[in-house]
C-alpha cells in the first residue's frame, strides 16, 4: 500500500485500488479485473492487519468491480456505486451488450468485458455519503462511462477513476474509452479547476497537481476531433473510419481492442454531429458521415 496522505493509501496495478483506513477496517474503492486483483488485495490488507467492510466501485467496467465477487465471498463488506452503474454490478452482460449493440460475440464473453456477478447494497448521491463507519464524499464524473462517480476521502483526496488517464497509457492505447464526449470534457474541467490536496488515478497512480494529466487528456479529445475533421473531407461509414484510424496509428486490432475503439469513435461522431461539426446520412443501406459545409 502506498501512503497519499493520512488515512489514504492505494494499491498500484494495472488499476489502483483506493483504500480508506478506519482503525483497523477499511473501505475499498474499486476491486480490480478478477480473482487473482482482489486476491493481492486482500493479501496486502491481511499484510496491514486491516479488514475490508466497504466496496466502493467507481463505475461498472469489468476491470473496476471483477474482484468484487471473490472479496464478498471472504469478507462482510457493504457494496456501493451509483444508480446507473449498479445494473452492471449485478448485470455484467450489460457491458459486451452496450457495446456490441447486440447479444455479444462469445469472443467478447470474458473476464476483460464481463466481471463476475456481484452483490449490491447502496445507491451512492453525489454529495457526503456514510456507509458503515465510513464518511466521504461522492462527485459525479459521467464521460467514460454513464455515471461514473469519484470518492473524496476526508483527507481531501480525490480517487477520480478513469476520468483522467496518465499519459504512458494514452500512448499505449490510442484511443482511451469514451461514452459521451461532451460530459467527459465537462468531467475534466471539474477537475482541472478543483482544489483537492491529491488525485488518484485509476490507470496511473496519486500526484498532488494534476493539471498536466488533465491538460493531456483533453489535447486527446481536441486531435481526435481534429483528425475526423480532416478525414471526413470525403464521406466515410463507421467502419471505414475506424479502419483509417487503426492505419493512421498503426494498430494490431484484437477482440478486446475492436467493440472499444469502434464505440469511442462512436461517441466522437454523435457528439460532433450534436455540434454541427459534421453531418450523416443514409445512402443504400449506409450510414455516411461527412465534415459539416
Amino acid at each position: 500500500m502506498i501512503k497519499v496522505k493520512g488515512n489514504t493509501y492505494y494499491i498500484p496495478g494495472p488499476v489502483c485500488i483506493g483504500v480508506y483506513v478506519q482503525g483497523k477496517e477499511c473501505m475499498l474503492i474499486d476491486t480490480g479485473l478478477d480473482e487473482r486483483s482482489a486476491k493481492k488485495i486482500l493479501k496486502e490488507l491481511e499484510q496491514e492487519g486491516l479488514t475490508p467492510t466497504v466496496i466502493i466501485n467507481t463505475h461498472s467496467h469489468a476491470d473496476h468491480f471483477g474482484g468484487n465477487f471473490f472479496i464478498q465471498k471472504k469478507k462482510e463488506v457493504v457494496t456501493c456505486t451509483s444508480a446507473k452503474e449498479s445494473v452492471g454490478l449485478q448485470y455484467p452482460i450489460y457491458e459486451p451488450f452496450y457495446l456490441f449493440s447486440a447479444s455479444p460475440l462469445k469472443e467478447m464473453q470474458n473476464k476483460f468485458f464481463m466481471g463476475k456477478q456481484s452483490k449490491f447494497d447502496q445507491v451512492l448521491k453525489p454529495g457526503r455519503e456514510q456507509v458503515n463507519q465510513f464518511q466521504f464524499e461522492v462527485v459525479s464524473l459521467p464521460g467514460h462511462s454513464i455515471d461514473q462517480i469519484g470518492v473524496v476521502t476526508n483527507d481531501n483526496v480525490l480517487f477520480c477513476a478513469d476520468t483522467v488517464i496518465s499519459r504512458e497509457i494514452i500512448d499505449k492505447y490510442d484511443l482511451p474509452y469514451v461514452y459521451d464526449v461532451g460530459q467527459h470534457m465537462n468531467s475534466l474541467k471539474y477537475i482541472k479547476e478543483s482544489s483537492f490536496d491529491a488525485y488518484v488515478m485509476a490507470h496511473g497512480g496519486a500526484v498532488e497537481d494534476i493539471t498536466t494529466e488533465v491538460d493531456i487528456n483533453l489535447k486527446v479529445v481536441q486531435e481526435i476531433q481534429s483528425y475526423l475533421l480532416d478525414v471526413l473531407h470525403e464521406p466515410m461509414t463507421r467502419e471505414d473510419i475506424l479502419a483509417k484510424f487503426v492505419q493512421y496509428k498503426n494498430i494490431s486490432l484484437s477482440m478486446v481492442q475492436y467493440p472499444l475503439l469502434f464505440a469511442s469513435l462512436s461517441a466522437y461522431l454523435s457528439y460532433m454531429a450534436d455540434h454541427d461539426m459534421i453531418e450523416y446520412y443514409l445512402d443504400k443501406g449506409k450510414l455516411y458521415w461527412i465534415k459539416g459545409r
